[in-house]
């Protein structure tokens, strides 16, 4: 009998966790985590910390394979945190690090960790979120439902089954900014403070049009202070 001796799992993750339960790779435990709102250069972060600061990044791809943000809704972060494609990680950008509130588990959870938050103009960032996806909701709706704040919406939609309502981009934005903007700016206001009474030195923040953004963060994360290269990727025109 011939054995299909293929991984199940994308070759890359595999070879990651193989690695580490083997000691090849061993864990990070001084992790940077993106916690600016999605449409801030969170992808950029992870591309610039990557590219030139060599580190190990964790970012959209792996977390959509990994079903991270999915855990996250389902109430299983100890499945994020034992998996050793985490557990291997240096910095991770996109979701599900900016949620709501998880930036606190995390401060816990992890000690030796810090936190980076760009942000930007809150009506940029909002007319950026309605470029994103046609005026749609971005990514999974009922991740974003409660993200945003609208799962009464959702479960109005859905009118007990949820098959009537799209999987992803299931909402429209329309008429909705000021809902939007005001969680937008709840959320920076709220992790902004909890750092300054609990860690400082743990969280950088800046504005995301700021020239001098990545190197103040590079020197933030112990890198050299020097000049670098701006990144900007996923850009999508928002005025």
């Amino acid at each position: 009998m011939i054995m299909n001796l293929r991984p199940t799992r994308n070759y890359a993750d595999w070879r990651l966790s193989a690695g580490f339960r083997l000691g090849l790779i061993p864990e990070v435990e001084q992790k940077v985590f993106c916690i600016g709102f999605q449409r801030n250069g969170t992808t950029s972060t992870g591309d610039f910390c990557e590219q030139q600061l060599g580190m190990a990044r964790r970012g959209y791809r792996i977390a959509q394979r990994r079903k991270w943000s999915r855990c996250w809704y389902q109430g299983a972060l100890e499945r994020i945190f034992s998996d050793p494609v985490f557990r291997t990680g240096q910095v991770f950008d996109d979701g599900p690090w900016w949620f709501p509130k998880l930036y606190e588990t995390l401060y816990e959870r992890f000690p030796q960790a810090k936190f980076v938050m760009f942000d930007r103009d809150p009506e940029a960032w909002f007319r950026s979120m309605v470029a994103h996806s046609g005026g749609r909701s971005p990514g999974f709706t009922e991740i974003h439902a409660r993200i945003y704040r609208r799962e009464d919406e959702l479960r109005e939609l859905s009118d007990g089954n949820p098959g009537n309502v799209p999987t992803i981009n299931g909402f429209s934005l329309e008429d909705k900014k000021e809902h939007y903007i005001g969680i937008y700016r709840q959320h920076n206001e709220d992790a902004a403070e909890f750092f300054a009474r609990r860690a400082p030195d743990r969280f950088f923040r800046t504005d995301l049009n700021d020239p001098e953004k990545f190197r103040k963060m590079a020197c933030f994360l112990g890198f050299e202070d020097r000049s670098y290269d701006e990144v900007r990727s996923n850009v999508i025109a928002s005025k």
